[in-house]
């Protein structure tokens, strides 16, 4: 009996789904202005699997002359057409569905419907880079801060934003920074860069730089990170160490070490970035803070002719920008 019963279901299911694909009304948009059920079979008394709000727009197709088959928030049922208040847009969702980057000129309202008197979902800020695709001549679809909705296209203004690979070079944030999978507003979230730690920056998308961080490519805005400039040289001297110290790549305190340096090594000093000698330590050439040096005089010299140096760089740009002031 219950081999009966299941393979009864299984030919009722069937021949439902056979019938909303011979049926040949094709599908379109609507609303309705009050609560809905769906239903869970095309027929009238059948029990519902989910509500469908008021002025909710949904894409309806219709299975027979009163019913419509419909998905919403990972449900699928029918809903009763004839009393749909049609709405005339494309499907966002299409393939064929021509997505366009832009911000708005001024702060838009997001609307859960493609109508004026739907309700807010959200408002989105000028300026904000977004991505959107035109459904009618009024308005356009799109998702910000993790909610979708439609926004009205005379406000939008598509933007060609700038961006290229480049010739990889360090950089790192002076503070912890979040990374995300694209340049947009509501790109999602992916993992985030600690401060005083280097990566990679390999290209650009607007105001977003591309970094690799664990093997992937991620966004973050350029506004975020200092490019890692490059050293002071020096003439190369010998010098030691004055203490055991880590061996740095990059002149930076999170950034990765390559070597040890034992107490009393023997160094040469090539260079200075800041607070961080270049120098070769036996078959290791890398970073080392300059308080691990042993003071002498060399050390002294070269740290106060880089001071000198800073400083100098320093005025110079002061007085050019205020030449550029006069």
């Amino acid at each position: 009996m219950l081999k009966r019963i299941l393979a009864l279901t299984a030919l009722v299911l069937t021949m439902l789904c056979l019938l909303a694909c011979a049926y040949g009304e094709e599908s379109f948009f609507a609303y309705y202005g009050e609560e809905r059920w769906i239903r869970r079979e095309p027929v009238s008394g059948s029990s519902g699997v989910a509500e469908l709000p008021a002025n909710t727009v949904v894409k309806l197709t219709p299975v027979n002359g009163s019913y419509a088959a419909v998905s919403y928030n990972g449900k699928d049922g029918y809903l009763y057409y004839p009393e749909a208040n049609r709405v005339d847009m494309t499907d966002p969702m299409s393939p064929d569905a021509v997505w366009v980057e832009g911000s708005f000129e001024e702060e838009a309202v997001l609307r859960r419907a493609p109508f004026k008197n739907s309700s807010r979902v959200a408002n989105v800020p000028a300026g904000e880079r977004v991505r959107a695709t035109a459904v009618n001549s009024t308005y356009l679809y799109l998702e910000y801060g993790g909610k979708s909705g439609y926004a009205l296209c005379e406000q939008f203004a598509p933007t060609v934003y700038p961006a290229g690979i480049v010739e990889p070079y360090i950089v790192y944030a002076k503070s912890e920074v979040t990374l995300y999978n694209g340049p947009y507003a509501d790109s999602a979230v992916v993992g985030s860069l600690q401060a005083n730690t280097p990566t990679l920056a390999v290209g650009y998308d607007g105001e977003s730089l591309l970094v690799q961080q664990d093997g992937a490519v991620c966004y973050t805005p350029a506004q975020n990170l200092t490019v890692l400039e490059g050293n002071y040289d020096t003439e190369d001297f010998d010098a030691s160490l004055s203490a055991a110290a880590d061996i740095l790549e990059y002149p930076l305190p999170h950034a990765r070490v390559i070597g040890k340096g034992k107490k009393k090594a023997a160094v040469t000093v090539h260079a200075f970035f800041g607070e961080y000698a270049y120098l070769t330590c036996g078959s290791y050439v890398g970073y080392v803070h300059y308080t691990k040096l042993q003071a002498t005089k060399n050390t002294k010299d070269a740290m106060d002719a880089m001071q000198r140096q800073i400083l100098k760089q320093k005025g110079r740009k002061y007085l050019e920008i205020a030449f550029q002031m006069l």
